[in-house]
């Protein structure tokens, strides 16, 4: 008797909302580089901004967008320019580095 096959619809959607977050992480980093590169006092603005919020909305937002939050905190500190540059490249660097193969393995998986 020939063995019937079984669809795995959470394969595919697994791929899906793998790809949706790596969109989500482009976007985000494309965000911060215009308000860093685009817009004159663009991360200082910010920053005001996340600091004119209630605690409660603050904490969700470092939760929410950690890397980026992160990111914001270091290109506002004090630090020499070369070292807020390294730093947010490394953040940069690290959130495709953990997010790139988990999704290269969801595809392969898929498959």
């Amino acid at each position: 008797m020939p063995e019937a096959t079984v669809a795995h619809p959470r394969r595919g959607s697994s791929v899906v909302s793998g790809a949706l977050w790596i969109v989500f992480i482009v976007v985000g980093w494309l965000v911060f580089a215009y308000l860093a590169f685009g817009a004159p006092g663009g991360l200082a603005a910010a920053w005001t901004a996340v600091h004119s919020l209630t605690l409660y909305l603050q904490v969700i937002l470092w939760l929410l967008l950690l890397p980026w939050m992160v990111s914001l905190w270091i290109a506002n500190s004090s630090m020499a320019l070369w070292l807020r540059a390294v730093l947010i490249l490394m953040i940069f660097v690290a959130t495709f580095a953990i997010t790139i193969p988990s999704f290269l393995d969801s595809v392969r998986k898929a498959r």
